[in-house]
């Protein structure tokens, strides 16, 4: 869900446009925005933050950074799967012993039945991961700009428009579209796969720029390994990237 503002067709294609009667397009394509287009989008002051009345609005609207009730159900339907597979291997190898005599035919169908739970635990443990990945990051704090102060608060309270602070060895705490940086790089293993830290930076990339190379972006999960930024929160929850993962088993 990405917060409405009200800028006017022609307008939302510029940066720092005003705020008119119609409506704009939800934006979703964060990556694809300039920086200055994004900020206009939410609705937020960067210098300021949001302020703690707008916050709590926002998070009536959104609601918490967190998905402990959508992941437990996720890994438990997970589990299932998986005994159904052990079972299915147990049962297939007990119905070829009985029933056939071609040794390599049965060891054949038991490799391929095996193949297959393998497969099941390596993406069961991927699923795992951004699950772990998302529950550090949503029940650390974080630093975030309110009324213009920078403070400390529960990742769990970030909403869409909030402006936070990121430095080394922090977690991302939501999908958050970089607005300043110093020498930002990332590391995305739990989205991408890729355990090199990648470069960073505040210049948007083409709308269908696989993930891996969004570098205007920053996402749930992932961790700051040098530099610092700032940026805007664009999704929390399941709204983010690892969220949506974890949610349609992507």
């Amino acid at each position: 869900m990405i917060f409405q503002t009200t800028l006017s067709g022609s307008e939302a294609q510029k940066a720092g446009a005003s705020y008119p009667n119609r409506q704009v397009k939800r934006a979703r394509n964060w990556h694809a925005l300039k920086a200055s287009l994004v900020i206009p989008l939410l609705e937020v002051n960067p210098t300021q933050g949001l302020s703690a009345s707008e916050a709590a609005t926002r998070r009536l609207h959104y609601g918490p950074n967190k998905t402990e009730t959508l992941g437990s159900q996720h890994m438990t339907g997970m589990l299932l799967m998986l005994f159904s597979s052990i079972a299915g291997l147990l049962l297939t190898a007990a119905i070829l012993n009985a029933a056939t005599r071609d040794n390599v035919e049965a060891f054949a169908i038991l490799v391929a039945v095996a193949l297959g739970v393998i497969i099941g635990c390596a993406h069961m443990l991927r699923e795992a991961q951004a699950f772990d990945a998302i529950q550090r990051a949503t029940q650390t704090t974080v630093r975030v700009r309110r009324g213009g102060q920078d403070t400390r608060i529960q990742a769990e309270g970030l909403v869409p428009g909030d402006v936070v602070l990121l430095g080394p060895g922090d977690c991302v705490p939501a999908d958050a579209r970089l607005i300043e940086t110093v020498q930002l790089r990332a590391e995305e293993s739990v989205l991408t796969g890729n355990r090199t830290a990648v470069d960073k930076g505040v210049p948007q990339v083409v709308t269908d720029a696989p993930l891996a190379q969004r570098q205007s972006m920053v996402y749930l999960g992932t961790t700051i390994d040098f530099g610092s930024a700032l940026a805007v929160v664009v999704a929390t929850g399941v709204q983010t990237e690892l969220g949506k993962r974890v949610l349609y088993n992507n």
